[in-house]
């Protein structure tokens, strides 16, 4: 059974910090023998080294670390680590081995089920037949089978380059040869292998479905789509080729079309799980939250032993505020996998806001023991220190996970707001200059990250002119919030972050006694407020933005910064 990917992550920076201490690596060969051909553990190399996302000396010992294993004799293992080394500083490459679960912007996202498992590539292994009478092809074609289900690649590609010295006229084995050669990475030879079955035999459905996975894997998406379809052409009811194309249009943005792929692929197979898992997952981003549910339910029942499933799920929940039962699901994703930390984050989530603090503290230092790394458990403790007014505590965790990513602007935001609630106004100030002035460096398309830095140096402004009668101040946050504003108006998805920009707008402008200003953004803000409103199909969604809006209604000059904590947190 392959270990899940944060296990491989640990055994990983493990084994590189072991390497660092003990140059012999005799220790390290002992505790790597049982994973070196590992085709699970390679797999996992290579998606991780083009999806982690890793601070600079993290990087540079990643880096590394792939060159010194690849001066091993470890196998493909070292193999796989030179040829990832030779292409690091290459263009990363876009894998689509998952379809993306995005239900809300703080739930954080775990690697759910591949879109196309192994059995895909090797299901034409069983099938392979030699010529009559030629034994020694058939016996290397044989072997070849058995070291590729064995994980043993290399040995698999040479025994099938063997046999097509023998027969060059095979489909079939360059169809398997290709898809160990896209294991390993090696895509180009892969993507002439698979086309060299092709042309060999042009019906051969399944050599172009593996090269539509191929070319998905790499991003050339189009090129993906045709080959799906080429497969369902020459073999309607290949559900794979539904699930795949279904994947390519997902990500094309085209999910009406890709739910009707993953449909028909349920007609075809009705206990397709993954078909129901991704299904549902592309149900809950278009708000559809009781047919994801539905499908996802429907795909445990397929497969009850799936914990990525009840996390998703557990996601869904969270969203339509059924705290316990999304407590539940992630408990059960826990039962099922203890590694999961992403999932220990969420139902720690869950506990902070129903003020079980001790739970979502145990739980996000459970993350923390997984993942040390993980700088959303460090955010999201902090806000809880803080909430039990252990201020240093807050500003450690947010420090730390600064430390870890210097560019994680949303602990920078709620350092600030600790700074700002202990009344050391230019000191917050002044850490959300610098946490501007670098996002605008490092990520100028960071749209939100900018404009809460704006609006909250905005609000201390503002209240520095209520508090000290003090028009500069004023005058100050107004270019804030108007900042803030230019950076938001133009995206619908930020829409209730300038809702916010325009209260604060009107806000000042009636304490500096500009009446004409004051109704203007007024207006403006419940125009926005309708709009929000009509396009939110949610009801506790919609509830949550009445509560939060009330008070546009009856707005007039008065003091809504509360004087001693100010500031809203920012947990993701």
């Amino acid at each position: 059974m392959p270990l899940a990917d944060v296990e491989y992550e640990t055994l990983f920076w493990e084994l590189l910090t072991a390497i660092e201490s003990s140059p012999a690596a005799t220790e390290i060969f002992l505790k790597l023998q049982p994973y070196q051909d590992d085709l699970w553990f390679l797999l996992w190399l290579r998606r991780y080294s083009r999806t982690q996302k890793l601070t600079q000396p993290q990087v540079a010992k990643f880096s590394w670390g792939l060159k010194q294993i690849g001066g091993q004799n470890w196998g493909d293992f070292s193999r796989l680590a030179r040829e990832l080394s030779q292409k690091e500083h290459s263009e990363p490459r876009q894998l689509s081995l998952t379809l993306p679960l995005k239900i809300e912007s703080t739930t954080a996202r775990i690697r759910s089920l591949p879109e196309r498992p192994s059995t895909t590539l090797q299901e034409d292994l069983a099938t392979v037949a030699p010529s009559a009478g030629d034994e020694n092809l058939s016996a290397l074609l044989h072997q070849a089978a058995q070291q590729y289900q064995a994980g043993e690649l290399s040995g698999a590609i040479a025994l099938w380059g063997e046999a097509i010295a023998i027969s060059p006229h095979c489909p079939k084995a360059y169809n398997n040869r290709g898809s160990a050669f896209y294991y390993l990475g090696r895509y180009e030879e892969a993507i002439a292998d698979f086309s060299k079955a092709i042309q060999q035999q042009p019906d051969f459905h399944l050599a172009y479905n593996n090269r539509g996975n191929l070319y998905a894997d790499v991003g050339q998406l189009q090129d993906a789509l045709a080959d799906y379809t080429q497969a369902l052409n020459l073999k309607s009811d290949f559900y794979w080729a539904y699930h795949g194309r279904a994947g390519v249009l997902a990500r094309l943005g085209h999910s009406l079309w890709a739910i009707a792929d993953y449909t028909q692929a349920l007609a075809i197979h009705q206990d397709f799980y993954l078909a129901y898992n991704n299904r549902g997952k592309l149900q809950a981003d278009l708000g559809q939250y009781q047919e994801a549910i539905a499908d996802l339910s429907q795909g445990l029942r397929c497969q009850a032993d799936n914990p990525d499933a009840y996390h998703n799920r557990g996601n869904i929940y969270a969203e339509l505020a059924q705290y316990q039962a999304a407590i539940a699901d992630y408990t059960q994703a826990i039962a099922l996998n203890p590694n999961l930390y992403p999932t220990y984050y969420c139902r720690g989530r869950i506990y902070a806001q129903q003020q079980q603090y001790d739970n979502a503290i145990a739980d996000y230092q459970e993350a923390l023991n997984l993942n040390p790394h993980y700088i959303l458990a460090y955010n999201s403790r902090g806000i809880v220190y803080l909430n039990l007014g252990e201020t240093d505590r807050a500003i450690a965790d947010f420090q730390q996970a600064l430390a870890i990513q210097p560019n994680f602007w949303q602990s920078r935001i709620n350092w600030g707001c600790v700074l700002a609630a202990t009344h050391q106004d230019n000191l917050a100030l002044q850490t959300w200059q610098q946490g501007l002035t670098a996002i605008e460096k490092s990520h100028p398309d960071c749209l939100e990250a900018r404009a809460r830095f704006y609006h909250y140096q905005g609000k201390v402004l503002q209240r520095q002119g209520q508090k000290q009668r003090n028009s500069y101040a004023y005058l100050n946050a107004i270019d804030c919030y108007h900042n803030a504003g230019r950076t938001l108006q133009d995206y619908p998805q930020w829409r209730s972050l300038y809702l916010e920009v325009l209260q604060d707008l009107q806000i000042t402008y009636s304490a500096i006694g500009d009446k004409t200003q004051a109704q203007r953004w007024r207006q403006s803000a419940l125009d926005l407020l309708e709009k929000l409103l009509l396009e939110t199909p949610n009801p506790n969604q919609k509830r949550q933005i009445e509560q939060q809006f009330a008070d546009l209604y009856h707005l007039c000059t008065q003091d809504w910064l509360h004087p001693e904590y100010p500031l809203c947190l920012i947990p993701q």
